[in-house]
C-alpha cells in the first residue's frame, strides 16, 4: 500500500478528557502542480516572505549545523524544508492542541522554545519506537558552539515539553501513516534514520486498525514509557505491537467499590477516591514475591503528577474508604484494605487473560512485555 492510499485513521470511541495538550500539526504546502505517482501537491499560493521555509540540514544530532538552530518561541507554526525535499515542498509544524478538542486558537509554542530538530530513537527502543522532536538549547550556549559542531551543546540541552511532561514529537507512526509528513519521511529515509520495513509495518499495523487517530502521547510501545492517566476516569491508551495494535482500556484501575461487609453486592457502589492527572508507566514486578520466572507480573507506578492538575481527593456520596493510597511521584499504584489489613501493590500476571471493561488487559500488555528488554 502506497502513502497515498493509507486510510485517515481515525478513533470514533471516546478519549478520555484529561488537562493536557495532544497534538495536531499542520499539513504540507506546496507551489502549484499535479500529482504524479506517489506525489501528492495542492493548488496554493507560495508562503510570504515572513513565512518562508527555514533550510534544516539534518536530523541527525552528530551532523548538526549552525544554521539548524530553529526559534520557535510564540510561533503558531514554522515552515521547514531539507536540501533533499523536492522542489517547493515544505512541511508546517505547530505546537497545538488536537482540532478535535475544540481548541481555537491554536496553542503558541512557549517561551525559549529553540533549539535543534532531531529524530529520537531511545536505546531501548521499540521495533517502530521513534520521533522527530526539539531539543531546546540556551541560544548563548549554541552561539559559542564550534561552527563544525553545534552537537558539542546538544547534549547539554533538553526535550521541549508538553504542558503533561512528556517530549513534544511527531512520532514514527505519524509520519509513516500521514501524507502531511511526506518530507519528514522522506528525509528520515536519506539520512538512514528509519527503514522502509519499519515504515511499511507502521503502514500496515494502523490500515488494519483504521479507526485509531494516531496520538504521541497516548501511544505506549514497552514497558517503563510514561503516559498520560485521569485519575476520575482511568487509562485509554494504545499499544503498538510488532504486527498488531491494540487498545489499552481500563476504566476503573483507579476505583474502589463501597461495598461494606455484610452489604448486597446489587447495592454496592464503584466509585474514584482521587481526582487529577498524572504520568505512569508500566513496569515488570521485582519484588521477590513475585520472582518466579514463569510469570510475568506487571505494577503501575506514578513517574510525574501535574502541576496544573494535581491530585486531590474526589470523595463523593458520604463514601468515606478511599481504598487507594494518594499516588505520589514515584510510588506505585497501591490498594488499602479493610480491617487494618496491609496495603496491596496492584498487579497483572500478563499471561491470564484478565480483562477489564471492554479491553483485554493482559493481551495489551503481553505486547508491551514482548517489546521491552527485561534484565
Amino acid at each position: 500500500m502506497s502513502l497515498l492510499t493509507t486510510p485517515r485513521l481515525f478513533c470514533p470511541r471516546l478519549r478520555m478528557r484529561v488537562a493536557f495538550s495532544l497534538f495536531a500539526y499542520r499539513s504540507i504546502h506546496t507551489e502549484g502542480g499535479s500529482a504524479q505517482g506517489d506525489e501528492r501537491l495542492f493548488d496554493i499560493s507560495p508562503p510570504g516572505p515572513a513565512l518562508l521555509p527555514q533550510i534544516i540540514s539534518t536530523l541527525n544530532p552528530d551532523l548538526l549545523l549552525p544554521t539548524d538552530y530553529l526559534d520557535l518561541s510564540r510561533l503558531d507554526s514554522k515552515a521547514i524544508r531539507f536540501p533533499t525535499s523536492q522542489r517547493g515542498s515544505w512541511l508546517s509544524i505547530a505546537y497545538n492542541a488536537n482540532p478535535s478538542q475544540g481548541a481555537k486558537p491554536p496553542i503558541s509554542f512557549p517561551d525559549k522554545s529553540a533549539g535543534y530538530l532531531y529524530y529520537d530513537r531511545p536505546q531501548d527502543a521499540a521495533p517502530l519506537e521513534g520521533g522527530v522532536r526539539l531539543r531546546v538549547v540556551v541560544p548563548s550556549k549554541a552561539a559559542a558552539a564550534s561552527p563544525r559542531s553545534p552537537s558539542s551543546t546538544f547534549h547539554h540541552g533538553h526535550d521541549l515539553l508538553t504542558p503533561i511532561g512528556l517530549p513534544w514529537q511527531i512520532s514514527l507512526p505519524q509520519i509513516a501513516c500521514s501524507a502531511r509528513y511526506a518530507v519528514l519521511l522522506a528525509e528520515l529515509l536519506a539520512e538512514y534514520l528509519a527503514t522502509e520495513n519499519q515504515l511499511a509495518q507502521c503502514r500496515a499495523i494502523f490500515a488494519e486498525g483504521r479507526r485509531w487517530r494516531v496520538e504521541p502521547e497516548s501511544t505506549v510501545f514497552r514497558l517503563g514509557q510514561p503516559f498520560p492517566v485521569n485519575l476520575a476516569e482511568g487509562i485509554d491508551v494504545t499499544v503498538i505491537g510488532r504486527d498488531a495494535l491494540h487498545r489499552l482500556w481500563m476504566p476503573d484501575v483507579f476505583r474502589v467499590s463501597s461495598k461494606e461487609e455484610g452489604e448486597p453486592y446489587n447495592r454496592a457502589q464503584s466509585y474514584a477516591p482521587w481526582a487529577g492527572t498524572a504520568l505512569a508507566s508500566f513496569e515488570p514486578s521485582s519484588t521477590p514475591a513475585d520472582s518466579d520466572p514463569r510469570r510475568r507480573i506487571v505494577h503501575l507506578r506514578f513517574t510525574h503528577i501535574s502541576p496544573f492538575t494535581p491530585i486531590k481527593t474526589n470523595m463523593k456520596n458520604g463514601a468515606h474508604f478511599k481504598g487507594i493510597l494518594k499516588p505520589r511521584a514515584g510510588t506505585f499504584l497501591t490498594r488499602t484494605r479493610r480491617g487494618g489489613r496491609a496495603p496491596v501493590r496492584w498487579g497483572c500476571d500478563i499471561d491470564v487473560d484478565s480483562a477489564d471493561g471492554k479491553g483485554k488487559v493482559g493481551e495489551a500488555l503481553r505486547m508491551l512485555w514482548d517489546n521491552s528488554r527485561i534484565s
